[in-house]
C-alpha cells in the first residue's frame, strides 16, 4: 500500500481511470449526487482497485442498473479480470449471468452450499432441485425451447429457523421419507385431512415431541378402527401432501393413536465427478467410495 500523498493520489487516479471514470481530474472532487448510477458503480470498482487486490467480492454488483449500463459494467469486470489479473466472488440471483461469467458455479439455498461445480456442470446437468428450478424459470431467446418450468410453492423459511434435515425439503417438489420431515410439519398435515373430514374418527393431534405425534379419538371409537382409517388417507393422499411421507408408523397406544416419525439426517456434500459435488438424498454416488466435500 502506498503512504506517500502524491503515490495515493496517482493510485487514486489509475483506479478510476482503470475504472472507466476518464480523465480522473474530472470525477476525483465530485459528490455521489453528481454521477449516474453508472458512474457512482465505476467509483465503487475504483475504490477496490485502488487496494491493488488479487480476490474481489462483488456482491449484485449490476442488479440495480438498467440493461444498457449493466453491459458495460460487466465488460468493465471482464476487462479487469484480464487486465489485472483479478478472481471475482460473484453473488447473484441472476443464473444465466452467472453462466456467461463465471467458471465455477455454487448454488447455495438458506446460507448453505447444495451443489458446485463448472459452469457447464452445473447449468447444463443440474442435481439438485433447487438448482433445477432455478435454471427452469431462466427465459431462453429461442421461442422453439418450451421447458418445463418448476415454480417452487411457498415461502423462504426463516433463516433463524432453519428447517430439520435438508433445509430445502420444505418446498422441494421431490422431498421424500427421510428429507427431514418435523412433527409439526406432519401434524399440520394432519389437522388439515381432519378439517377437511377425512378422519372423522380423530379428536384431537398434538406434538408429543420432535419424532412423536399423539392422536386423540372421538368417544365411541375403536383405535384400531381409527388407526386403519389414518393409514388409508395417509398412503393416499402422501404425493400431494408430501410431509405425509414423514410418517414411518402409526399404531394404537392404548385409547389413543401415536405417529412415529422417520429417521432423517441433514445431506452433505458428496463429489460425484470431479468438481462437481451436490448435497441431496436424491443423489446417489458413484459406486466406489466417494469422499464428503466440506463446504
Amino acid at each position: 500500500m502506498a503512504h506517500d500523498p502524491e503515490e495515493i493520489a496517482a493510485l487514486v487516479s489509475r483506479s478510476l481511470e482503470d475504472a472507466g471514470l476518464r480523465p480522473a481530474e474530472e470525477f476525483v472532487l465530485r459528490f455521489p449526487h453528481e454521477l449516474s448510477g453508472g458512474q457512482r458503480q465505476r467509483v465503487s470498482i475504483a475504490a477496490a482497485l485502488a487496494l491493488e487486490p488479487d480476490f474481489i467480492v462483488a456482491d449484485e454488483p449490476v442488479s440495480m442498473l438498467d440493461v444498457s449500463i449493466r453491459t458495460e459494467i460487466l465488460q468493465l469486470m471482464m476487462d479487469l479480470r484480464e487486465k489485472r489479473g483479478l478472481t471475482y466472488l460473484f453473488i447473484t440471483h441472476d443464473l444465466s449471468l452467472a453462466w456467461i461469467l463465471a467458471d465455477r458455479l455454487a448454488v447455495m439455498y438458506l446460507g448453505k452450499i447444495v451443489e458446485q461445480g463448472t459452469a457447464e456442470q452445473v447449468i447444463s446437468r443440474p442435481k439438485h432441485p433447487y438448482t433445477q428450478a432455478l435454471i427452469s424459470v431462466v427465459p431462453s431467446p429461442d421461442p422453439r425451447h418450451l421447458a418445463k418450468r418448476t415454480i417452487l410453492k411457498g415461502e423462504r423459511p426463516d433463516a433463524v429457523n432453519i428447517p430439520s434435515g435438508c433445509r430445502f425439503h420444505p418446498r422441494c417438489p421431490l422431498a421424500f421419507e427421510k428429507c427431514g420431515w418435523s412433527a409439526d410439519e406432519v401434524a399440520d398435515e394432519l389437522r388439515s385431512l381432519s378439517a377437511g373430514g377425512l378422519l372423522p374418527e380423530i379428536a384431537g393431534i398434538q406434538v408429543q415431541n420432535p419424532g412423536t405425534v399423539a392422536i386423540g379419538i372421538v368417544p365411541g371409537m375403536t383405535p384400531g378402527s381409527a388407526a386403519a382409517n389414518l393409514r388409508r388417507v395417509a398412503s393416499e393422499n402422501r404425493d400431494s401432501r408430501l410431509a405425509l411421507k414423514g410418517i414411518a408408523d402409526i399404531r394404537e397406544n392404548g385409547d389413543a393413536i401415536r405417529v412415529t416419525l422417520q429417521a432423517w439426517e441433514e445431506p452433505v456434500l458428496v463429489e460425484l465427478e470431479p468438481g462437481n459435488a451436490v448435497a441431496c438424498h436424491l443423489v446417489t454416488p458413484p459406486a466406489e467410495s466417494v469422499p464428503t466435500v466440506t463446504a
